[in-house]
């Protein structure tokens, strides 16, 4: 009698997909990438979707993957107040050129062989 064992694999996977472009600016990161979001839950029987489970709209951070609900408490607030995409309120514009100085200082030097640097 030869025995045959099928295994089989079951769970659930979401899936995201963006409901409208209205952009907002991040509470967590302030960069303006928080987009409305649909996600669909479904349960799988071998990575075949079969039974959806459920659907939440979230206001979703491309970013650093913040979320909350649509509709809930707490709304992140609008990019510039009209939707549309640009930097947060605290990183340079696109003409920004750094002040003449030193440049980049990282507040040691390198001893020039690869070893550790002394603090200035």
């Amino acid at each position: 009698m030869v025995c045959f064992f099928i295994p089989l694999v079951w769970g659930t996977s979401s899936s995201l997909s963006q409901e409208r472009s209205d952009t907002r600016i991040c509470p967590k990161c302030s960069n303006a990438n928080v987009e409305p979001v649909k996600v669909k839950k479904r349960f799988e029987l071998c990575w075949v979707p079969l039974v959806p489970m459920g659907t939440k709209e979230l206001w979703f951070c491309n970013i650093c993957q913040w979320s909350t609900p649509i509709g809930g408490t707490f709304q992140p607030a609008p990019a510039n107040g009209t939707g549309s995409k640009s930097r947060a309120p605290n990183q340079p514009g696109p003409n920004y050129v750094p002040p003449p100085g030193r440049g980049y200082d990282v507040g040691y030097v390198s001893d020039g062989y690869g070893g550790g640097g002394y603090k200035i």
